[in-house]
């Protein structure tokens, strides 16, 4: 049993910040800096050497965490999503034996590292490139809460949060599947959509646009998706099945008209296409609220899209698009 809980903050665009920013190349002080942890048996301390200078970072590890090699105690990992690698230090397990960590992001117009002051309260954090956001992990008896947090500035912002049985969670209910796509129909020209027998084969069934439509494709071929009969229904209150009929080879539709919607309600919450479908390949083209995009490839759990105006392509992550036409998805 799954509750999601969305929390709209604050209606603000993210702030201008002089971070590195995508498409641009990284900040040239940032890629020269060299880093040398250590440990006194009490912190973690980085000695950081820069083009601007030198300076040092400390961070408190809790009593008795594990520290076999201070180079594993530290992480570089882009926390804002901006391009520029940013530092995650592990303070070690509490009492509950939940991670900590503090976090230092890397402001360009300083030249130098800023710590985050509130980001060792997060339990078990993880950087998300497929969410755009940084995870925290909670459990509560038979409860596991994930929750994303974003950061607007220096400010931890939490955006949203879903809860779990545990053993849900666990076998994995909450993954995305990784070879089809749900979508709606999103094609304004004439009256109706043909469905073919084949990729740009023969119209053997027509959708009516008096209709809203969503359904599940698979199996991408040159522009082409094949529907999955076992779920093509009309999107309205009564959600009536579809029964496709004339054809013993599939049914096909052209990518141009079904689409999806991105997730991104809240304008704070910065999402965009990825060169490769990875969470770390950079993002190429940063995408507006509730943008509608057309899907035309899928591929390990990423889907490949491109825009409406069929400008930019890139990859995302199924956890970021909504198939509903008539409302937003949680």
């Amino acid at each position: 049993m799954k509750t999601l809980f969305a929390f709209s903050l604050f209606v603000v665009m993210m702030l201008p910040a002089a971070h590195c920013a995508a498409g641009t190349s990284v900040d040239p002080q940032r890629a020269s800096v060299l880093l040398n942890p250590s440990f006194d048996g009490e912190n973690i301390i980085i000695d950081v050497t820069g083009q601007s200078g030198s300076y040092r970072l400390i961070s408190a590890v809790f009593p008795d965490a594990l520290v076999e090699s201070p180079i594993d105690m530290v992480q570089e990992v882009d926390l804002n999503f901006d391009g520029c690698k940013d530092l995650l230090v592990s303070l070690g397990c509490d009492e509950n034996n939940d991670e900590h960590c503090d976090a230092f992001m890397w402001d360009s117009a300083m030249h130098r590292f800023v710590r985050l002051e509130a980001f060792s309260a997060l339990k078990n954090p993880t950087v998300s490139g497929k969410r755009f956001c940084i995870m925290s992990l909670e459990r509560h008896a038979g409860t596991i809460r994930e929750s994303c947090y974003v950061l607007q500035g220096t400010q931890l912002h939490c955006v949203q949060t879903e809860e779990n049985d545990y053993e849900s969670w666990v076998i994995g209910n909450h993954s995305d599947p990784a070879d089809s796509v749900e979508v709606y129909l999103a094609d304004d020209a004439g009256d109706y959509t043909n469905i073919r027998n084949s990729p740009g084969g023969k119209s053997i069934y027509r959708l009516e646009h008096s209709m809203p439509y969503c359904m599940r494709i698979f199996n991408p071929t040159n522009g082409w998706w094949q529907i999955d009969t076992d779920l093509i229904y009309e999107a309205d209150d009564y959600m009536m099945e579809v029964v496709l009929s004339g054809s013993t080879t599939g049914y096909w539709i052209h990518h141009t008209v079904v689409g999806v919607s991105t997730r991104n309600y809240d304008p704070m919450w910065r999402i965009g296409l990825r060169g490769e479908p990875d969470g770390d390949s950079p993002v190429t083209h940063w995408l507006a609220p509730e943008a509608l995009l057309h899907p035309i490839d899928v591929r390990g759990g990423w889907v490949k899209a491109v825009t409406a105006d069929g400008k930019h392509t890139g990859w995302i992550a199924p956890y970021w698009l909504c198939s509903n036409p008539l409302t937003t998805c949680p």
